[in-house]
């Protein structure tokens, strides 16, 4: 009797406990959905073969399907103005800005290295139409400046070769 008052709450232990939960998903680059009327194929980039026959109530699945996707990127840069001018590029000491339509809003001036690092941070006052600084002390090579206003998000990405 000891046995089995002891066995019995360790079989149901067992018998509720999922030690690994999996899931037949794949993230790809690309890929597609062609359904039929007697089964779907589902292809990913960087995968032989997908397939999913699907009869009710048999369903066969060969590789891995991925029942959702998202998108993830940068966002449509193209739609950025071309009312601000950065020069000159590259740049040895001193680096211009023209705001050439007149805002109410101060712009935000974000400078970021090659490792992703904030190295500079500048603020407009608003109405500003120019604005010069510095970038002695910087050294050499490829920089990102990113120009923002608070109501507009970001208004121009420009890369910056430092001398």
């Amino acid at each position: 009797m000891k046995k089995v008052v002891t066995i019995l709450p360790f079989l149901l232990f067992i018998s509720l406990a999922h030690a690994q939960v999996f899931f037949p998903e794949v993230i790809s680059t690309a890929g597609n959905t062609y359904p039929g009327t007697n089964m779907t194929l589902s292809w990913t980039i960087g995968e032989f073969v997908i397939t999913d026959i699907n009869s009710a109530p048999v369903r066969i699945t060969q590789g891995f399907n991925q029942p959702w996707y998202s998108t993830v990127g940068a966002g449509d840069l193209s739609m950025l103005s071309e009312h601000v001018k950065v020069y000159p590029n590259p740049i040895e000491d001193q680096v211009n800005i023209a705001f050439e339509q007149s805002s109410q809003e101060a712009y935000g001036i974000m400078l970021i290295d090659g490792k992703g690092k904030l190295v500079r941070k500048y603020e407009t006052a608003p109405g500003q139409t120019s604005f010069t600084t510095s970038l002695a002390g910087l050294c050499p090579g490829l920089y990102c400046m990113i120009i923002t206003t608070e109501h507009k998000g970001t208004v121009k990405v420009q890369k910056i070769i430092k001398k």
